[in-house]
């Protein structure tokens, strides 16, 4: 969905006085000619008028010379002719998607709060039925992502200015009468587990204010320190990956207040995760029991552990006592560590697993972890990769 804006993208970086000139145009453009027109159709016209060329080819030829993946590149083109009626799936449905995508987030940046949620039916009505797409899921959607961004902005260093359309779009109005709007998506809304026709799903639970240890913005502050701390480490002339590793288990552990915590590793020899060292509760004592198989046979479904791993799936298990759970956990789990609430957050390099977070606490529903907390969390997980891909070169 990002870059199918790539050409749109590169002419407000490279080109502004260009850019300018596009959006006079579209000004310009009589309204009533292109009534039927997609407001991206009408962009490339004036693109092409200006820079003689539309934004998509400028996009799709930036592609090619980067030479992204076809995939990707085939994302990034509009769909022709008109939207299917019919339920779309595959490659499609993803270039479907990216439309809607972009739809809801031009909804978003123009209408004000009266006006969005007529929007965002408008995009419902139109992509509802070949996306499978609900409106209380997308304005739930929205609202999930309108607070991670109001979040993560001063995380990031980013200082918009009082009265910018930038600033009203973070300024996310409280929903009154509603206690955990954002409840479905925690984390994951769901996890589907290999085991055939009869795959359980587990919802994850939302979070509770009073089983958590110290004050939720506290917890933010926290972390929000901890991944400045390893930005200015990572940002050195030189750092000890070892040293990032503890940093980013250390944040985690302080702030939200885990009973453990263990840091596995993918082991070359066995190709299995193997746990290297950890924080908390017999933390040293349990690490090397975490021993998580990345390959299984074809006819054998992966336990919960890895088919997480394989999956990249950020996943908290609210209770691993229940019937659908426990039936998944591998056994040298269920023998040495048996905590009733765990959190996995997989790391992933060129899409393959080669590192896991694990941390747990002492009773079922123990782990509650709210939309600000999980994006930092990811946050610190993400630093984390970035130190090995750092590191990697020297092997």
């Amino acid at each position: 969905a990002m870059f199918y804006n790539l050409g749109k993208l590169l002419t407000e970086y490279y080109f502004p006085d260009e850019a300018d000139a596009i959006r006079r145009q579209l000004r310009l453009a009589p309204a009533a000619a292109d009534a039927r027109a997609h407001p991206d159709q009408l962009a490339d016209r004036a693109a092409q008028l200006v820079l003689g060329l539309g934004f998509e080819g400028l996009g799709m030829g930036v592609a090619r010379h980067w030479s992204l993946p076809d995939s990707l590149q085939r994302c990034m083109r509009r769909p022709d002719g008109p939207l299917p009626v019919q339920p779309l799936d595959g490659p499609e449905r993803l270039r479907w998607l990216a439309v809607a995508a972009n739809e809801v987030s031009d909804a978003i940046w123009h209408a004000d709060e009266a006006q969005l949620p007529q929007q965002l039916e408008l995009v419902v009505q139109r992509h509802g039925r070949p996306l499978a797409l609900a409106l209380p899921e997308l304005r739930r959607a929205v609202e999930s992502a309108r607070a991670t961004l109001a979040d993560m902005a001063p995380v990031m260093g980013l200082s918009l200015p009082r009265g910018s359309r930038a600033q009203a779009v973070l300024d996310v109005p409280a929903a009154a009468g509603t206690d955990d709007t954002l409840a479905p998506h925690r984390l994951a809304a769901t996890l589907s587990l290999h085991s055939g026709a009869d795959d359980p799903t587990l919802p994850l639970q939302p979070a509770g204010a009073a089983e958590v240890a110290v004050p939720s913005a506290a917890i933010g502050d926290v972390l929000a320190a901890g991944i400045q701390d390893i930005t200015d480490t990572l940002a050195g002339d030189s750092f000890r990956l070892n040293e990032v590793l503890r940093m980013v288990l250390e944040t985690m552990y302080r702030a939200l207040g885990f009973q453990r915590m263990v840091f596995c590793l993918r082991d070359p020899a066995s190709g299995l995760l193997h746990g290297r060292f950890g924080l908390g509760d017999r933390a040293a004592a349990l690490s090397p029991q975490f021993l998580v198989p990345l390959r299984w046979p074809a006819n054998q479904a992966p336990d919960l552990f890895g088919a997480v791993c394989l999956k990249g799936s950020d996943t908290l298990i609210a209770d691993a006592r229940a019937p659908a759970i426990a039936q998944r956990l591998p056994g040298w789990y269920r023998q040495k560590v048996d905590a009733p609430s765990f959190l996995l957050l997989p790391m992933l390099m060129k899409q393959a697993p080669f590192a896991l977070i694990y941390a747990d606490q002492a009773h079922a529903g123990g782990l509650r972890v709210s939309e600000r907390e999980l994006a930092l969390l990811r946050t610190l997980r993400n630093q984390a990769v970035m130190a090995f891909r750092q590191v990697a070169p020297q092997g």
